[in-house]
């Protein structure tokens, strides 16, 4: 699947920014994002999607591969496909929590995070697993895939293919943080 092929499943735009926080839209929904951030790749990249806190989602015109940059200075390629990145946003809305409260990359620390953060998700949105079902039969999503794994590998194994700048020349941070899920007092 490619952007433009996403960008006309309106319903399924329409799903995943309300439940997922991923606004999917053409590029000419963007403002201009040269004073924020410069891009140094191998490949073109084509911006495609938003998240709410100010984070941009670009997609590899030659590899497929997902590049998200946040806000906060952190940045890393987080999937090897838009069907990968889809499979984690719908199955993990709180995916940067997973990044955030893995103290430094731990997948047994990210999955503790889900474990976590699910009963949360289920409370706030009570209809998350229909509106997941219905997802991942429009957009042909196997849920059963095992996105910590993948978002790590990605993040170990291709975050330096893409660099992401500062305006002043600063290399953008990992996106995997340093805190661990005691830190957050709602998880003690």
């Amino acid at each position: 699947m490619t952007p433009d092929q996403l960008y006309k499943i309106k319903d399924a735009c329409k799903l995943l920014r309300e439940y997922f926080d991923l606004g999917v839209e053409p590029p000419k929904e963007f403002v201009s994002l040269d004073l924020y951030f410069q891009l140094k790749s191998d490949e073109p990249l084509f911006l495609f999607a938003f998240e709410g806190a100010g984070g941009f989602f670009f997609h590899g015109e030659i590899s497929g591969n997902v590049l998200y940059v946040s806000s906060e200075g952190a940045a890393g390629v987080v999937a090897r496909s838009l069907e990968e990145l889809l499979t984690l946003v719908v199955r993990y809305p709180y995916w940067q929590d997973l990044l955030k409260f893995s103290n430094g990359g731990d997948t047994e620390l990210m999955r503790l995070v889900a474990e976590l953060s699910e009963p949360d998700l289920q409370y706030d949105e009570p209809e998350i697993d229909k509106t997941r079902k219905k997802l991942a039969e429009v957009l042909s999503l196997d849920l059963s895939i095992d996105p910590i794994e993948n978002l790590h590998r990605c993040l170990t194994t291709e975050d330096r293919l893409k660099s992401v700048l500062s305006p002043d020349g600063l290399l953008y941070d990992s996106l995997f943080g340093n805190f661990k899920p005691t830190d957050n007092p709602a998880w003690r």
